[in-house]
């Protein structure tokens, strides 16, 4: 897990009174049939017009899973075997790298998803494409704090709770209970997660009491948000293997997702509760 206090470039905090917009973006599947790169370029364009920021939350290629990774280590690959397959995945993440270039210097962190190769000196794909987006890398959970400050006073905090996730959901709901799990461990203000494709957000309220003589009941919002995929899982005419044949969603009859990515806006507010002021982040989300 990183901990870390991102902030924007030349300043030291977050203008108070101007939303962040943020899309959380992984699950891409680049290199794979299903890829959908031309959503994804639109997005990013779209995205960089509206001054967006982006975190990454895991699998942008689809090569190679954990347990396709173990196979290979124990296959013992001769140099020029393991050569090729590091030119191989190069050539997927000059691809991507082609379509996110305008992101570069725009991400608050870059998680590692279950979908990666790791090259002959050590470094990962996702590290790799990491380095080149100039997003600080945050392995398998990420904890960020976002700063909003008006000087010379006000000023608020948002958390920022990440992790790719695991296993499987063969229903709607099921990224919202696994996050939901999540707050009972970790105090943040947006909970992200990804792995399993669905689209789905749930904005709750957490009761705080404030410190003082007369104690006020502060509602605290929190914000759980499952980040999408840009992998179509069900395709007229998909081939493998030289015969028709679907795709590990459409096998394993997963339900469809709408491909794509959320919207998270982050607001700093000032209100006053029974006399008290209360000042917090505001999570939002649309699609």
């Amino acid at each position: 897990m990183e901990l870390t206090l991102w902030t924007p470039p030349s300043r030291r905090a977050f203008p108070f009174d101007k939303p962040l917009k943020l899309i959380p973006l992984g699950d891409l599947h680049a290199g794979c049939d299903g890829f959908d790169g031309d959503r994804l370029h639109r997005m990013v364009k779209k995205a960089v017009a509206d001054d967006c920021w982006f975190y990454g939350m895991g699998v942008y290629t689809d090569f190679a899973s954990a347990s396709n990774r173990e196979k290979l280590i124990v296959a013992g690959l001769y140099e020029t075997s393991r050569s090729l397959v590091d030119g191989a995945v190069d050539r997927v993440l000059d691809e991507l790298k082609q379509i996110l270039e305008p992101t570069r210097g725009r991400w608050l962190g870059m998680l590692e998803g279950n979908h990666y190769w790791m090259f002959e000196d050590g470094v990962t794909s996702d590290q790799a494409l990491a380095r080149y987006l100039g997003a600080p890398f945050h392995g398998t959970c990420g904890v960020t704090h976002v700063l909003f400050q008006e000087p010379p006073r006000r000023s608020a905090t948002a958390v920022l709770w990440a992790t790719h996730g695991r296993g499987g959901a063969s229903t709607k709901g099921t990224i919202l209970r696994k996050l939901a799990a999540a707050i009972t461990s970790w105090d943040a203000t947006v909970y992200m997660m990804g792995h399993l494709h669905q689209l789905e957000s749930a904005k709750v309220d957490r009761g705080y009491t404030t410190h003082s003589r007369s104690p006020v009941l502060i509602a605290k919002p929190l914000l759980l948000v499952g980040t999408g995929s840009y992998l179509k899982g069900y395709q007229q005419g998909s081939r493998y293997g030289g015969r028709p044949r679907g795709s590990y969603v459409e096998r394993a009859m997963y339900p469809m997702t709408s491909l794509g990515s959320p919207l998270v806006t982050l607001t700093a507010k000032e209100d006053r509760i029974r006399g008290h002021k209360y000042i917090y982040v505001d999570p939002g989300v649309s699609y």
